[in-house]
């Protein structure tokens, strides 16, 4: 517990992405040609990805991709329910990658999906608000202050409610919800966040 005499100071993290040289990123080939949900995060429990598996049932329209490392046996669980369900050929745990194939999954997703328990700040939602995707995300921990307003909330778990929430955030999607997201994903800069601890740093060597 943070005794009550001490100062909070929130910095945020700064987001980098890395734009592939065009010729570069055509040859990336992306896991799906059909429309696709995606997500990024290490596959343990507190990421609550499994809620998707169920959610994809209701969306025969679209595939799931889902970039991370699945090391843990929560991934194996899931890759099993998947089998189970016969879903396979449209949910895609695709494992680690690099910053490129990062980049090309957001530029041609149709909105991205975080379903999170448990953020302390939330990276890939900026990332995907850089792109100006539908951003539909858990109301836990960190996520409402990162997303913000204009972002789409799981508030449950429930399939079918989910998979509304899903569409309704693709079909409202808007020029200016877009716009909102980039303007709002430019504040988050690795610049602003070393500027900000440079001072914080500043202001106790002249206390001390």
């Amino acid at each position: 517990k943070i005794p009550v005499n001490c100062q909070e100071v929130v910095i945020y993290n700064g987001v980098s992405l890395v734009d592939p040289i065009p010729a570069i990123q055509d040859t990336l080939k992306l896991p799906t040609n059909a429309p696709y949900l995606f997500s990024i995060g290490t596959v343990v429990p507190k990421k609550n990805f499994h809620v998707l598996i169920d959610m994809m049932l209701e969306l025969p329209e679209y595939h799931l991709v889902i970039a991370g490392t699945l090391f843990h046996q929560y991934a194996k669980e899931m890759s099993a329910t998947i089998h189970q369900l016969n879903l396979q050929s449209r949910i895609h745990l695709i494992g680690t990658i690099d910053e490129q194939l990062k980049y090309k999954l957001y530029l041609n997703a149709k909105a991205f999906v975080f379903p999170s328990l448990l953020e302390g700040f939330g990276l890939p939602v900026i990332e995907a608000m850089s792109f100006g995707l539908p951003i539909i995300v858990s109301r836990k921990t960190s996520l409402p202050e990162i997303a913000g307003t204009e972002a789409y909330y799981f508030d449950n778990y429930d399939k079918q409610v989910m998979a509304k929430i899903v569409l309704s955030a693709i079909e409202n999607h808007s020029e200016f919800k877009m716009n909102h997201f980039k303007n709002r994903a430019a504040q988050f800069t690795w610049q602003k966040a070393s500027d900000q601890y440079l001072k914080l740093y500043e202001k106790f060597l002249i206390k001390a």
